[in-house]
């Protein structure tokens, strides 16, 4: 028989698709300057913030005087191990001087240019804790939400898990503002939370979609047919201690006995019954932990059997 979920909705929250925190390796250096503000766009590479570079300067200026020195001394000193003035070994130890001067004045340079907090992508700045004044830290500085992907995450119980599949289309109605956006579902995890036995969702959204991270939205999903060989109400099954599901099977003269079942799919208030019960069996509905084999019941006027 066919059993046919019109519709499932689910809420949950817009949330950053890609998510990239951004901050410096400078650390204990003054803000000198903040150049965006939350919500604008920016491009990658674009200027973000700028810290203060007295220290670093100096150090810069420090390393490139000892840099100076070290390649005029080698200079000199080549003309005269030429002429055996003073020995290879002397000459080599310079060289060595110079090189490990030009490599300190690369790092230098390079300290001084990590004062420039540069956008890593195209995105949004979704967050913004860079302050004028303040020391940076290992805080990030801001949020990117990078190529401007904002999705919706839903928390989705663990039985309508086996009703989403990649792909499927779904309305967004964003909470407040009631607009409403197609979406396709982009990722549906394959894990349960075992404490709150719900899995999750992701639902994406055209590029260009006007979102807003953090508002909540729900999400319609509508559902094709399903047929079920054997179903019956979930309420009929109860389930052991040895974990094996069973129903309490009525015959035609209102005779009770216990019959073990395999279930499957759940949908809609029905659950399908894989073997054990045959099309036309009439189950218990209510009260089943107060009958056992053997007892007789009157079977009411309005009962249906198993579809």
């Amino acid at each position: 028989c066919d059993f046919t979920v019109a519709a499932v909705w689910l809420t949950g929250t817009l949330a950053a698709r890609e998510s990239i925190a951004i901050g410096t390796a400078l650390q204990d250096q003054r803000i000198a300057k903040v150049l965006v503000e939350v919500g604008e766009h920016v491009r990658r590479g674009q200027l973000l913030a700028r810290l203060e570079t007295d220290s670093v300067q100096a150090q810069m200026r420090e390393q490139e005087a000892l840099a100076r020195e070290a390649r005029s001394t080698l200079a000199r000193m080549e003309p005269l191990a030429s002429s055996g003035a003073i020995s290879a070994k002397a000459l080599e130890e310079q060289r060595t001087r110079a090189e490990t001067a030009e490599a300190n004045l690369a790092a230098a340079r390079s300290q001084r240019n990590k004062a420039d907090v540069l956008a890593p992508s195209d995105g949004i700045v979704s967050a913004r804790n860079a302050r004028v004044g303040a020391l940076a830290g290992t805080e990030p500085l801001f949020r990117l939400t990078g190529n401007d992907e904002i999705e919706l995450e839903l928390d989705v119980p663990s039985t309508d898990l086996p009703l989403l599949s990649v792909g499927m289309p779904a309305q967004v109605t964003v909470a407040g503002s009631g607009t409403k956006i197609e979406g396709r579902v982009r990722l549906v995890t394959p894990d349960v939370d075992p404490r709150s036995q719900t899995g999750k969702a992701h639902i994406s959204f055209p590029s260009k979609s006007a979102l807003r991270v953090g508002i909540w939205a729900e999400a319609r999903f509508v559902l094709t047919a399903r047929e079920f060989g054997v179903a019956v109400p979930a309420r009929s099954v109860s389930v052991g201690a040895d974990g094996a599901a069973a129903v309490m099977l009525v015959d035609r003269e209102g005779l009770v006995s216990r019959r073990e079942v395999v279930t499957g799919r759940r949908e809609s208030g029905m659950l399908e019954i894989q073997s054990g019960l045959q099309a036309g069996d009439w189950v218990l509905l209510n009260a089943a932990s107060f009958v056992r084999d053997g007892d007789k019941v009157l079977v009411a006027d309005n009962a249906e059997p198993a579809k």
